[in-house]
């Protein structure tokens, strides 16, 4: 059985190598950076526990993918996924493009209306 997080990650995996992220990246990249940004803003009392922090966050970000692929998103499961919704293969590259970028645009602008609120 699939869920949303089948149907966002499988969105723009047939597109081979883009430089955009897809929507499932932007999405785990917004939801990683709102702690990031919180330990920063009321946590961090002195620099070395915000290097600690900021270490250890940049390490979740770059190896979240590793687990994720090896144990949910296999090439079985999509294999499985694509046969079970032969349409969803033919996504809209305008959709795959735009989609990440209003996840990002509104992480911004969130962050900027709290830093607002928070001056």
């Amino acid at each position: 059985k699939f869920n949303w997080l089948d149907h966002l990650y499988y969105m723009g995996v047939n597109y081979g190598s883009t430089r955009l992220p897809m929507p499932f990246d932007a999405l785990v990249y917004s939801v990683l950076m709102w702690p990031m940004m919180f330990s920063i803003i009321f946590w961090a009392s002195d620099d070395v526990q915000e290097i600690i922090c900021m270490t250890l966050y940049f390490v979740v970000i770059l190896f979240y993918d590793w687990p994720l692929r090896k144990f949910r998103f296999t090439h079985e499961r999509e294999r499985a996924y694509f046969r079970r919704y032969p349409q969803r293969k033919e996504h809209s590259v305008i959709l795959h493009f735009w989609l990440p970028i209003t996840i990002y645009l509104a992480n911004i602008a969130i962050l900027f209306f709290l830093a607002y609120l928070l001056r």
